[in-house]
């Protein structure tokens, strides 16, 4: 079986800033993005070791250098090296393996042991190889995703200023494999409402406001909160439940 595998500057035959990149698919059918470099022995006088040491340490003056390896299939993968069997093969060197196109055969067979050749390929193979199965990085809007805001950590009471929330992402790969996290935004709060909902914002921005304003008793904070609510959710002003006190404390 052979490996289709996109040149990065040069190939094997003129090991030269070397870079090949390529989609492995394992014996167990997972998708894997590796990218295999060219790495050089070091000159003996600027190691410790002896030359006996050194020989069996370096035994070839160019060996496989693997940069990266990732699943594909897996959105989170690249970001969070979640597939723990193939983070060892991320920035790994193998001084024993000759970088020839029978060394990186060598390496490949690693991950499949059916492979038997390499197949040199223009640079848009991977793109479109990951298009035509459906597999994105994370926060690709082409994954089957949803965002969902969980809390207001900071409301700005202009509503042209920005905002922070907490929110839950969540996406799901094309075999349905599930993955989510927890992050933060920043943004208007008309940005936020449009993205997320009214009827999931207005609850929080107004527990928000109830609990704040509970601290800080200042009338003018109180008036601009009450002047948001009727311009972010449009609602009436006789709906209002902020009640003005005449004794405040400034924040």
């Amino acid at each position: 079986m052979k490996i289709k595998m996109v040149k990065m500057g040069s190939d094997y035959t003129t090991p030269i800033n070397c870079r090949l990149r390529g989609i492995v698919v394992t014996s167990d059918n997972k998708h894997l993005s590796v990218e295999i470099g060219c790495a050089y022995s070091p000159d003996i006088r600027h190691t410790s070791l002896t030359q006996k040491e050194y020989n069996i340490k370096y035994p070839n003056p160019q060996y496989v250098s693997i940069n990266s390896c990732y699943r594909v299939d897996i959105p989170e993968d690249r970001y969070k090296n979640s597939t723990k069997e193939y983070s060892k093969y991320i920035r790994a060197n193998f001084f024993e393996i000759p970088y020839t196109e029978k060394g990186i055969i060598e390496f490949l067979k690693k991950l499949n042991n059916d492979i038997d050749g390499i197949e040199l390929v223009n640079e848009y193979y991977i793109d479109k190889y990951c298009e035509e199965n459906g597999f994105y990085e994370l926060y690709d809007d082409r994954l089957k995703h949803n965002y969902e805001i969980l809390s207001i950590k900071y409301l700005d009471p202009d509503i042209k200023d920005k905002s922070k929330i907490t929110y839950k992402y969540t996406c799901y790969a094309k075999d349905g494999t599930e993955f989510s996290e927890i992050g933060e935004e920043r943004d208007n709060i008309k940005n936020i409402v449009k993205k997320y909902g009214v009827e999931n914002v207005k609850p929080l921005t107004l527990d928000y406001i109830d609990k704040l304003c509970k601290t800080f008793t200042s009338i003018e904070l109180k008036e601009k909160f009450n002047q948001l609510i009727i311009d972010v959710f449009e609602t009436d002003k006789d709906e209002i439940l902020l009640e003005m006190d005449n004794d405040y404390t400034d924040i």
